[in-house]
């Protein structure tokens, strides 16, 4: 059973960015078979999973990056994690396929493009399926203060928590092969 307490008390509306990173970041007990997010208000259920959830990390280090290059290497090539923040865009069209939020904003990256005269199916030269990864880079070369960190975070990072809540409603309602606990383990360390 998923043991999931909110955190209210401490953080309050306005916590910082780093704050709320610090607290969402993994935290291991000192039995390693136990792990825990969100301060160690939730208990993760998956064995193993702290490979793939680490991407907080990744995300602060992209935030701290003063340097474009590096910021660039961790997007693309990943830092504390097994996959990319690029690769939840990249692989979107496969993974995501058929969950509403990712077709919502699909289409309204298509409907960009169509306005912007881009050939059909795409957004800024590249597939529609990757709106996400083509926004990043964009806003990445555009190099304003935190505005490509923001785009990734909402674009790749929110879409994918989403996703992996959907999943693991629809687990629920119809018995998946990794079940409602891996999708909803994953969704908590990705937020």
């Amino acid at each position: 059973m998923v043991r999931l307490n909110y955190i209210t008390s401490n953080l309050g509306r306005r916590a910082s960015f780093p704050t709320v990173l610090s607290l969402l970041a993994t935290s291991r007990s000192f039995c390693c078979a136990e792990m825990f997010l969100a301060g160690g208000s939730y208990k993760v259920e998956t064995p193993n999973i702290d490979r793939d959830i680490n991407v907080t990390l990744d995300m602060a280090a992209i935030r701290e990056s003063k340097d474009l290059s590096e910021m660039k290497t961790i997007y693309t090539n990943g830092g504390h994690v097994k996959l990319s923040l690029q690769s939840l865009s990249i692989n979107a069209a496969n993974d995501f396929e058929g969950d509403p939020m990712y077709s919502f904003y699909k289409h309204a990256y298509l409907h960009i493009g169509i306005n912007e005269g881009e050939n059909p199916g795409e957004f800024d030269g590249n597939p529609i399926e990757q709106y996400a990864d083509t926004l990043a880079k964009d806003l990445m070369e555009i190099d304003k203060e935190n505005i490509a960190q923001e785009a990734i975070l909402v674009n790749n990072v929110w879409m994918t928590v989403v996703f992996l809540l959907n999943e693991a409603a629809r687990s629920c309602k119809y018995p998946a092969h990794e079940g409602p606990l891996f999708n909803l383990d994953l969704a908590a360390g990705f937020y």
